[in-house]
């Protein structure tokens, strides 16, 4: 079945969201990505939807979530120092 049935179709007969993995199609023809997805609400719904949104934003959850590292990446130690020790002194490590 076709996200278009999956994610409009069903949302409508069934009054009920729909979270679709897209296939194919979605894919090739619309040029969607393997990290997307679909997501469908009948709008007598959407009031509810909007509540649930606006409360975990007052609770500090942000949608959509940010992509932001908090951390400095780095290797082991034992690793580091043979990736100097082979770099032959081009490698600088800055903090």
């Amino acid at each position: 079945m076709g996200s278009c049935h999956e994610g409009i179709v069903k949302s409508i007969l069934t009054n009920k969201p729909q979270l679709v993995i897209l296939g194919n199609g979605d894919r090739i023809w619309g040029g969607a990505q393997d990290s997307e997805v679909m997501f469908s609400c009948p709008h007598d719904k959407l009031d509810v939807l909007m509540e649930g949104l606006e409360a975990t934003h007052a609770a500090g959850l942000r949608y959509p979530i940010p992509s932001y590292m908090n951390y400095t990446p780095g290797f082991q130690e034992s690793f580091e120092k043979e990736a100097v020790r082979r770099a032959g002194g081009t490698f600088i490590k800055e903090y």
